[in-house]
């Protein structure tokens, strides 16, 4: 399904010209000129590339980045333990796991770039658009793409920190903005939304993949309301079911049989089930390119599976789940359960891969957070590792799957009627697609436990967590239930310290 001119061209576009994007922190509103530029929809739409591309590491740190690191090694699902010298990187990953950050861990302040350069990114681009005297009919379209994008920076600043600063507009001074309330910000983003909707394209194709269509909005609203008890204290579920129904009516998504395709090197081209993703190609980036998409092969395999794959950079051996999160996946005819790699490795040839003289043997036991053995934890291919690859891969970043449509209406309709088992069919559709026996009943924990097998590894789990009331009980190397603030990150000092204007979240 992919545009291969249109999104490589995009691509390559901001690699090229990256140096002229302007962060949220910059002020270079003199860029914005009133030359007439634009003259065709092509045009147009390389002027809207970068909004895009930012997402997806133009900037050395995309979605796969920072963001998915808070989103998932704060959690039960993705630890990353020291293992000799590895992974050390001043203890920010067993604090983390730990749930015991400071305002000082890099990887607060990074998220934090990642989604404040993305709307300053917009917020030019927006700018330079109005500015334009061109009328093209494909401009409406293109300014509401730029607000529905601007609604999810926003949205995933909100889930992180809560309380941020709304910046909607390119000459708004970023060292002049105060956090605004969350519920200030949740309406900010529904409003953003539901403007952009109406102007947003319902086609379905080539043409539109990898951006911003009025079903991806609808699913960015869906996934706004499922979660509006966490962020404004009212609940709108009823509201979350029409957006999920926006969806399904549509026709215009189902279920991949092939749940792996989703995630293969080339998922663009079987993208039935994918509603919004960032696309990716391992071959517009050069040897010693840090930018780009898809390096979690790198951070979960372990350093001997270089030759099984052939890659071009040593794996890193980091990231992995450990017992209790693997052994969710408790049926064994639930093909999810082979996105994890344990037992004895092998290389291409069916050899026994060895560490030294001992086989490597993956075990999902953990033993420790801070000295781990080398072949401890599970490790994830469900991003298919791509053979003859270096840093990057061509596996393009799923964002927004129909599946996740399906399980957000279920959990909305239990939750409004008080009754897990209400959502009880759309959930065993999920489960009869992993080949998974369907289940008799649902409560509210088994119900969260099907969410992590579905969804593992895709950025989910402490969103989920949160909602469940999980986020914060004890796990593995953590005995005790966290304070209620750490459901929320802390403003990065750094942020803090260039806007004394920003106000410090509770509990920090």
């Amino acid at each position: 399904m992919k545009s291969v001119s249109f999104l490589k061209g995009l691509i390559l576009l901001t690699i090229v010209s990256g140096v002229s994007c302007t962060k949220l922190d910059e002020k270079l509103y003199d860029r914005v000129s009133a030359e007439n530029f634009g003259n065709s929809e092509t045009e147009l739409l390389a002027l809207v590339g970068p909004a895009y591309s930012s997402l997806g590491s133009e900037n050395r740190d995309g979605i796969d980045n920072d963001y998915f690191f808070l989103q998932e090694a704060s959690t039960d699902e993705i630890i990353v333990p020291t293992r000799g010298t590895d992974w050390d990187d001043n203890g920010k990953w067993r604090q983390l796991w730990l749930q015991t950050w400071t305002p000082d861990v890099d990887i607060l302040n990074a998220a934090w770039g990642f989604c404040s350069y993305g709307i300053g990114q917009i917020n030019r681009i927006e700018a330079q658009l109005l500015s334009s005297t061109v009328e093209l009919p494909v401009k409406p379209q293109l300014l509401a793409e730029l607000k529905a994008l601007r609604a999810l920076y926003h949205w995933m600043l909100m889930d992180l920190y809560g309380n941020v600063p709304i910046v909607a507009d390119f000459k708004t001074d970023p060292n002049t903005v105060t956090n605004k309330p969350r519920a200030e910000v949740f309406a900010f983003i529904e409003s953003e939304l539901k403007a952009a909707i109406p102007k947003l394209t319902t086609t379905v194709g080539a043409s539109t993949y990898g951006r911003m269509t009025r079903y991806a909005a609808f699913t960015l609203l869906a996934k706004l309301y499922l979660n509006a008890q966490v962020y404004t204290g009212t609940a709108r579920y009823t509201d979350c079911i029409a957006a999920c129904d926006s969806v399904i009516n549509s026709a215009k998504y189902t279920l991949n049989n092939n749940f792996f395709a989703n995630f293969a090197t080339n998922n663009d081209i079987s993208a039935e089930e994918i509603i919004f993703s960032i696309p990716t190609d391992k071959s517009l980036y050069g040897p010693g390119d840090f930018s780009g998409l898809t390096r979690m092969q790198l951070r979960t395999l372990h350093y001997s599976h270089r030759a099984v794959y052939n890659l071009g950079e040593t794996p890193w051996n980091g990231f992995s789940s450990n017992a209790d999160f693997y052994n969710k996946f408790n049926d064994p005819n639930d093909v999810r359960k082979s996105m994890f790699l344990v037992g004895q490795q092998y290389d291409n040839l069916g050899n026994p891969l060895t560490d030294g003289a001992t086989p490597i043997i993956l075990t999902p036991v953990i033993s420790s957070l801070s000295a781990a053995a080398r072949n401890e934890g599970a490790r994830s291919i469900k991003y298919a590792p791509e053979k003859n690859s270096r840093r990057q891969q061509s596996n393009d970043w799923v964002v927004f799957r129909y599946a996740d449509v399906l399980m957000m209406k279920a959990e909305a309709l239990a939750r409004q009627s008080n009754n897990w088992n209400a959502g009880l069919t759309l959930v065993n559709q999920i489960r009869t697609r992993a080949k998974a026996a369907p289940l008799s009943s649902l409560t509210a924990d088994s119900f969260l436990d099907e969410r992590a097998r579905e969804f593992a590894w895709e950025g989910w789990r402490r969103n989920d967590m949160i909602r469940f009331g999980k986020f914060l009980q004890p796990k593995q190397f953590k005995a005790n239930v966290s304070p209620d603030t750490r459901n929320i990150y802390p403003i990065p000092r750094p942020r803090l310290t260039a806007n004394p204007n920003l106000k410090q979240n509770p509990g920090y």
